[in-house]
């Protein structure tokens, strides 16, 4: 069984293809639409790394990360974001632009997770 990412993004259609690149490299994943459903999946399944949208409605994906992080702690967090006015998140080593590539997010995986 290969390590379970936790997708969080509330647009369905990028979910989908970030979902779809996730298991092309082998990866076990778990997606939500938005934060609440994510920390319950935290909460209940052994995640191995968290990929997360920032802009979502209710809780952000900077926020998601802190919380699940206050779960997990040292949990390997990427976010992704549109937004270019976004520059850091102090729970994501890696932020990634969209659209990103599949080999930038293949990369940032192999960066977290060896």
């Amino acid at each position: 069984m290969g390590k379970l990412i936790l997708l969080v993004d509330d647009d369905e259609d990028v979910r989908s293809v970030a979902e779809m690149m996730l298991t092309d490299f082998g990866y076990d994943v778990a997606a939500a639409a938005e934060g609440g459903a994510a920390l319950r999946i935290a909460r209940e399944r052994q995640v191995d790394l968290l990929f997360t949208d920032v802009m979502m409605p209710g809780m952000n994906g900077f926020e998601l990360a802190a919380a699940v992080r206050r779960l997990r702690p040292g949990l390997p967090v990427i976010a992704a974001t549109g937004y270019m006015s976004i520059d850091a998140c102090p729970d994501c080593p890696i932020l990634l632009r969209k659209p990103y590539r599949p080999h930038q997010l293949e990369a940032a995986l192999r960066q977290l997770l060896g």
